[in-house]
C-alpha cells in the first residue's frame, strides 16, 4: 500500500497522522551528521508529509555570493558572502529541495507537503526562492491550517517560517504564500494558548535529546522517551488540551557523538513502531484524556475511542524516512476508536478512576 491522503480529503488537518522528517535536508556527511538516506522527493514518495529544514546561505567566501542550504550544526558565525558552520555539516541545496517539493505535488493532485522553517538565516532570501522556484504550487488559501481539511491543501507545498522568520519578514504574507508556525510549549512557564485567528499552523512539542552527548542507545531511547513524555504531559495545560492543536512528537535519537543511523535502529524495533515508540504515541491520548473525557465516558469503554482519537499526536518526526516506517506511522490513521481504546489497555494506560465502574467488554 502507497501512502495517499486522497481518501481523507474531508478530513481537518488535527485529525490526521503524517510521518515528517527530522533535519530533512541533511542526506549527506559522516555518521554523526546525517540523518537522512533520502532526498526531498525521495521522501516525500516514501510518505512523509512535513519536513524540518534548516537553511543558510553557504558561504562561498566571496562578497555577496553563497548558495542557500540546508545545514546541522550546534553553530555558526557569519562570515563575508554567507554563514559558516563551527561544527556539523551542510545537506541539500534549498532550490533542488523546493524543485522536488513542487514535482511531488504536481504529479499527485490529492497530495500536500508542509516544509517547516526554523532556525534558519537569510530568511527573506528564503522566501524569494520559495516564492519563485515553488510557482503556483505554493499555498496561498492562509487562514487557520490546523482547521483545513486535505483536499483544502491538495496540490499545494505549504511554507511555514517560525516566529523569528516571520519578523525577519515582515509577518505573515499568505497571499505570497508565507505563513506561520508556532509551538505552544514552552519549557519552564505556562504554556502558549491557540489562537484560533492565526494564520499558519499551531502545534505542542519539541525537539528529542541533546545532540551533545554520548549515552548508549538505550540511555539515549529512554532519554527521548522522557523528554516526549513531558512535553506531552505539559499540552494538558493548553486550554484543558485542546483537541485543534496539533500534536507533534519526535522519534528521534540524533547526536554527534555517536552513530546516528546505528542508534536509530533501536527505536525502530522488527522493523516497525518499537514497543516504546507506540507506547509513547498512545500516550498522546493516556495523557489528556482523564483530564479532557466527561466523567461518564470510561477510557476502557469502545465508544470512548473516537474521541480519544482527537488527542493524539498528529506528527511523528524520524530520522532515516523509508517507505515502511512512514506507511507504519500512516496506518495509525485507519486505527479505529476501539483499537485505541484496546491498545491502551494493552500497555496498561487504563487509570484505575476510569476503570472503575466500566460496563465494557475488554478481551483478556
Amino acid at each position: 500500500m502507497t501512502v495517499s491522503y486522497r481518501n481523507y480529503q474531508n478530513r481537518t488537518i488535527n485529525e490526521l497522522v503524517f510521518a515528517g522528517t527530522h533535519d530533512a535536508g541533511i542526506n549527506t556527511g559522516s555518521g554523526n551528521e546525517k540523518t537522512q538516506t533520502l532526498d526531498i522527493g525521495g521522501q516525500a514518495a516514501a510518505g512523509a508529509r512535513i519536513f524540518d529544514l534548516r537553511i543558510a546561505v553557504r558561504s562561498s567566501g566571496l562578497k555577496g555570493s553563497g548558495v542557500l542550504k540546508a545545514y546541522h550544526g550546534p553553530g555558526m558565525h557569519k562570515v563575508v558572502g554567507g554563514n559558516q558552520l563551527m561544527a556539523g555539516t551542510w545537506g541539500e541545496g534549498l532550490q533542488g529541495m523546493l524543485q522536488d517539493a513542487r514535482r511531488f505535488v504536481s504529479t499527485k493532485s490529492s497530495e500536500f507537503l508542509f516544509l517547516k522553517f526554523d532556525h534558519c538565516k537569510n530568511w527573506n532570501k528564503i522566501a524569494d526562492m520559495c516564492i519563485d522556484v515553488l510557482g503556483n504550487s505554493i499555498y496561498t488559501g492562509g487562514g487557520n491550517l490546523n482547521l483545513k481539511t486535505a483536499g483544502d491543501l491538495a496540490g499545494s507545498v505549504v511554507v511555514l517560517f517560525s516566529g523569528a522568520g516571520l519578523l525577519e519578514v515582515g509577518g505573515a504574507q499568505p497571499g505570497r504564500g508565507i505563513v506561520g508556525i508556532k509551538s505552544l510549549y514552552e519549557k519552564d512557564g505556562v504554556q502558549k494558548t491557540y489562537d484560533p485567528h492565526f494564520v499558519g499552523m499551531q502545534y505542542h512539542g519539541k525537539g528529542g535529546t541533546s545532540a551533545m552527548n554520548g549515552k548508549s542507545d538505550k540511555k539515549k531511547l529512554q532519554e527521548n522517551v522522557g523528554k516526549q513524555t513531558t512535553i506531552i504531559n505539559a499540552g494538558r495545560a493548553i486550554n484543558g488540551g485542546d483537541p485543534r492543536v496539533m500534536g507533534m512528537m519526535y522519534w528521534t535519537s540524533t547526536g554527534f557523538l555517536r552513530n546516528i543511523k546505528s542508534r536509530d535502529s533501536s527505536n525502530w524495533a522488527g522493523g516497525g513502531f518499537g514497543d516504546g515508540m507506540k507506547k509513547l504515541w498512545l500516550e498522546g491520548m493516556a495523557e489528556y484524556v482523564d483530564d479532557n473525557l466527561p466523567a461518564y465516558m470510561m477510557r476502557n469503554s469502545y465508544g470512548s475511542g473516537g474521541m480519544m482519537k482527537r488527542f493524539m499526536p498528529n506528527f511523528v518526526m524520524i530520522d532515516f524516512a523509508d517507505a515502511q516506517r512512514c506507511q507504519t506511522i500512516f496506518d495509525l490513521n485507519e486505527l479505529t476508536g476501539t483499537g485505541v481504546v484496546q491498545a491502551a489497555i494493552d500497555f496498561g494506560m487504563v487509570s484505575a478512576e476510569r476503570y472503575v465502574g466500566s460496563s465494557a467488554r475488554i478481551r483478556p
